[in-house]
């Protein structure tokens, strides 16, 4: 009895290698994209471990976590760190950041400067105010307490 003979002649065929090719740039594809997030949950790992360690730590006074003078990068490394400022409300330039979401409701974020008594202005966000439908926001309920104020309140990146 003779053996069988077998026919690998459609291993030639264009179509089948173009096919074995495409699946294996998949495989190289997904493996690459698989150590892509791998390093992205190191990365998350150990910004989420910075954040907890700074929000633990005990209340700063602003003008030693963020000097005065400082820049935007030099704010930028006390990001998270829970500080205490002294100062006065500037209500006059208060602003309202438009298009925050609260639970899913429409609503601003309400930032008013405060002045401190060497000049040094601090942005604070006070909280979320909500959007009536239909209506410009009425934020005279949420008017900050008039005088000086000790406000202690997360740094953090605009």
């Amino acid at each position: 009895m003779a053996a069988p003979k077998y026919d690998y002649s459609f291993a030639r065929r264009p179509a089948w290698i173009a096919s074995h090719v495409f699946v294996l740039l998949c495989v190289l594809a997904f493996v690459r994209l698989g150590l892509w997030q791998l390093d992205r949950l190191h990365g998350r790992r150990d910004a989420n471990a910075l954040i907890e360690a700074r929000m633990d730590a005990a209340p700063e006074p602003f003008g030693q976590v963020v000097p005065a003078g400082s820049s935007a990068d030099g704010a930028r490394d006390a990001t998270f760190r829970t500080v205490t400022v002294t100062g006065t409300y500037r209500t006059d330039q208060q602003v309202l950041v438009r298009n925050r979401t609260n639970e899913g409701g429409p609503g601003f974020w309400v930032v008013t400067p405060l002045t401190t008594g060497d000049g040094t202005t601090v942005a604070v966000n006070r909280g979320w105010v909500p959007l009536p439908m239909g209506e410009a926001p009425d934020v005279a309920p949420y008017a900050p307490p008039s005088g000086t104020v000790t406000v202690t309140r997360l740094v953090r990146d605009s």
